[in-house]
């Protein structure tokens, strides 16, 4: 077992319980342990589908070194994962794309 996959395993189990059952938030994690293993791809291409599906969907890469997510779907940048540390609002960061 990799130390990513136990650190992820510890932080869902530390997580407070799943929302009420009315209210139906998915949530899916992309990650790698080191880069060029198609993690920002996988994200990208499960977004798009789920997106052409109907489903709202919010994508965060938060390699705060060289994420490619924006280069992949075309967008740019309003911000970086540091600006939500710093309290940034994060509505005010995100891109639509169509």
């Amino acid at each position: 077992m990799s130390a990513q996959a136990e650190a992820m395993r510890r932080h869902v189990a530390a997580r407070s319980p799943a929302p009420p059952a009315g209210d139906h938030v998915h949530v899916l994690g992309a990650g790698g342990g080191k880069g060029g293993v198609g993690t920002s791809t996988a994200a990208a291409l499960l977004a798009m589908c789920a997106a052409g599906r109907g489903r709202g969907v919010l994508l965060v890469d938060a390699d705060e070194g060289i994420g490619s997510l924006h280069l992949l779907l075309g967008a740019e940048p309003r911000g970086t994962l540091g600006d939500l540390r710093r309290g940034a609002d994060p509505r005010e960061l995100v891109v639509p794309l169509a």
